[in-house]
């Protein structure tokens, strides 16, 4: 009996060890917005596995704290963490990397250097109207979350981006 209660404790001491391990590399991200539209609309969730700047590439899906250029703007939710803290984030697509050139639409917002430099990238939206790297300019290392991976739970067909809900119309045809 004490052998089994062992095993038993055990088990569960590695279930506790690995469930903690998944909730400190992963977070789950409820898209608030039409910033990333088609690709993502308003109340999808959105699986994050947590990374720094090296692992991110050009076309990926980034999160990160949302910039406050000079206290101008009030502050708003456009994206919720579940499970952790009441930090205002956002999700947007990785336009440039570290030692990439900075794209010409961000220029305006970007002026003191033509190269992303180290720790920073530009990330944009979907939706040229986004508020993005064209109005911060460039998202510093140390406020990205990490990459967005996939949306957890029953959507569209494996490889597929589903680009309505169903019933709803395109944001562009209302």
């Amino acid at each position: 009996m004490t052998g089994a209660l062992v095993t038993v404790g055990a088990v569960l001491v590695i279930g506790i060890v690995m469930l903690a391990g998944f909730r400190w590399r992963y977070a789950i991200v409820t898209v608030r917005g039409a910033s990333m539209e088609p690709a993502l609309l308003d109340g999808d969730r959105v699986l994050v596995r947590r990374c720094g700047v090296g692992k991110l590439r050009t076309g990926q899906l980034v999160v990160f704290r949302e910039p406050d250029p000079g206290g101008l703007r009030p502050r708003r939710r456009p994206a919720c963490l579940t499970g952790a803290n009441q930090e205002n984030w956002i999700i947007k697509r990785v336009a440039a990397v570290p030692g990439d050139p900075v794209p010409q639409v961000a220029r305006k917002a970007i002026v003191h250097t033509a190269v992303v430099p180290p720790r920073s990238v530009v990330a944009l939206g979907d939706v040229v109207a986004s508020c993005d790297s064209r109005l911060w300019g460039l998202v510093p290392a140390s406020d990205i979350l990490g990459t967005g991976t996939r949306r957890p739970g029953p959507t569209a067909a494996p490889g597929q981006v589903r680009s309505t809900r169903q019933g709803a119309h395109p944001r562009g045809s209302q």
